[in-house]
């Protein structure tokens, strides 16, 4: 049996509370309650609710872009990078649901300057991104597309998949999801000639 330190704990009551109430209109009593612990107590985990968002955040921000950076300078070519950051996004999404949720939506609570830097990071992440499909296009893999359409398209439909992960669905598996989710995206693109 797998056992839990209070702090582990207190971030994933804090994490699946925001998940389900959303991060605004959970407060620090909601945690607290859920934890039973004194308000108080939730100080000795974290500044504020605030930096406890923006930390998430960014720690996830990093990590997409860490993982996408080691597939960009991989020698694969590019259809399977495609293939290899599809996959990562849906192993991110298993592996760190309520995280992955938080960067899809509640980014929007940020303070507007971590906002803008949250912005700044996720526009250079779609854009390494279109980088993969530009290359694709090039190399003839895809059909002519317009490569930023794509870009949102396919992002708009992976970026969801946190929620296949979650405790009322921990039942999926992520290799599936992601064949099945690959095999969807691909078909839109792939040179069919």
């Amino acid at each position: 049996m797998q056992t839990h330190s209070k702090k582990e704990k207190f971030f994933h009551a804090a994490l699946t509370l925001f998940h389900e109430k959303g991060f605004k209109a959970t407060t620090m009593r909601d945690i607290a309650e859920k934890l039973e612990f004194e308000v108080a107590n939730i100080y000795n985990y974290i500044d504020s609710k605030d930096a406890l968002l923006e930390n998430y955040l960014f720690s996830m921000s990093a990590k997409f872009h860490k993982n996408i950076d080691r597939i960009l300078q991989s020698t694969y070519p590019p259809l399977e990078k495609l293939k290899l950051i599809i996959a990562m996004h849906i192993q991110l999404a298993a592996d760190k649901p309520y995280e992955t949720a938080l960067v899809q939506n509640e980014w929007r609570n940020l303070p507007i300057e971590k906002r803008v830097l949250f912005l700044e990071e996720r526009n250079a992440y779609e854009g390494k991104f279109q980088s993969v499909l530009e290359a694709c296009k090039e190399e003839k893999s895809i059909r002519e597309i317009d490569t930023k359409l794509a870009t949102n398209a396919m992002l708009a439909a992976i970026r969801w998949t946190y929620d296949m992960f979650t405790e009322e669905h921990v039942d999926k598996n992520p290799l599936e999801v992601q064949k099945q989710i690959t095999d969807l995206l691909l078909a839109g693109v792939l040179d069919a000639s």
